[in-house]
């Protein structure tokens, strides 16, 4: 199959590394995700490369090379000045603590296919020759826009748990659907999930949210039983009804999902500000009956959801910064809406912070 090859300087390096690889005598393939993207229109970020050759050949054909992960076969190639990841063919044993295999072989590309977790990242593409590899059907899923776990779907989550996150993010970022026996797999091994280390179920949420469709991120965290395990807080506020004069739309959860839903390819920052501006309203929530009828009120809720933002970012080992960006842009986000009685020194305070454009996008999308 032919791939009009980008012209960029990351993608020229990649061939040039493939050439390099091939000329010595050995298999080299670009894989995952970059084929996957070049397939469906997406410009690649970075290539990464499958080979015959192990690490230590690949010293030995490249003037620069680091290693961060020669136990696995992997190794990153410098090219034209770009680093380019270089993994050898395996195959792998069991994964007895839900993230990494108890050993590793030299394999074929067929054996590397099936070791890998969707279908559409699991095609291999040529640059030099113009051929392409597609061992487990990923070019059929492609055309049907469908994520497909390669082989049994259970057996990928319980190998790694983290493709359970990755599942939400690939959907969220490309627009695929999830074939249901993977969909349901997911569902029965979302328990797995807290023995993934919390950073990094943090950094997969952050990507998730740094998508095209946040919301479908968010849906599929909802649909398959993931929110009462990586985000119980976030859970709690469903059903958790408001003054209905304020919030036509429903619950706290609804409202919050609808301020997702206005969000595309946003920084993850204000994904997380907008998830989380209510997130203390379940526990402020009072029904004050000195009126008539009883009127919902949540006192304080901007700071009460503020230390619990604290408290979640700081669980997923969150830096200090992004903690404070956060949580702030979550304890202000009531103020703007006094902006019209505030003193003009107090609104130029206001308005001169350094996340200002993220704090007004925040509060235009709470308001609708």
């Amino acid at each position: 199959m032919n791939i009009d090859w980008p012209n960029t300087a990351s993608a020229r390096a990649a061939r040039n590394a493939c050439a390099r690889i091939q000329n010595a005598g050995f298999e080299a393939w670009i894989t995952g995700g970059a084929v996957r993207n070049l397939l469906i229109g997406i410009p690649p970020k970075d290539f990464d490369i499958a080979t015959s050759a192990t690490p230590e050949e690949l010293e030995g054909l490249f003037a620069k090379t680091i290693l961060v992960g020669k136990q696995f076969g992997t190794v990153v190639l410098i090219q034209d000045g770009h680093p380019i990841e270089t993994t050898t063919f395996r195959q792998e044993g069991p994964y007895p603590d839900g993230r990494h295999p108890a050993w590793i072989q030299p394999g074929s590309l067929e054996t590397d296919a099936h070791r890998r977790d969707f279908t559409v990242n699991a095609l291999y593409f040529d640059p030099i020759q113009q051929r392409l590899q597609d061992p487990t059907n990923g070019i059929q899923d492609l055309h049907a826009k469908l994520l497909r776990a390669v082989g049994d779907p259970n057996q990928r989550f319980q190998e790694d748990h983290l493709r359970i996150l990755r599942l939400v993010r690939f959907s969220a970022q490309i627009g695929f659907s999830i074939e249901t026996e993977t969909a349901e797999a997911a569902r029965q091994n979302a328990h797995h999930l807290p023995r993934v280390s919390a950073e990094r179920i943090g950094q997969e949420l952050d990507r998730a949210w740094h998508t095209p469709s946040p919301v479908t991120a968010l849906d599929l965290l909802s649909d398959m039983g993931l929110l009462p395990i990586i985000l119980p807080e976030v859970e709690a506020m469903k059903a958790v009804q408001q003054p209905p004069q304020f919030h036509p739309e429903g619950d706290v959860y609804l409202h919050t999902r609808g301020c997702i839903a206005e969000l595309s390819n946003a920084p993850a920052d204000l994904v997380w500000a907008a998830l989380l501006h209510d997130v203390g309203k379940p526990r402020t929530f009072q029904l004050d009956d000195s009126e008539a009828p009883p009127r919902i009120r949540f006192h304080q809720h901007e700071l009460v959801g503020a230390q619990m933002t604290r408290e979640i970012l700081r669980r997923l080992r969150f830096p200090n910064r992004r903690i404070d960006r956060v949580a702030n842009l979550v304890r202000d986000h009531m103020k703007f809406r006094c902006a019209p009685e505030m003193r003009p020194g107090k609104l130029k305070v206001l308005l001169s912070r350094p996340t200002i454009d993220l704090a007004l996008e925040l509060f235009r999308i709470d308001c609708l």
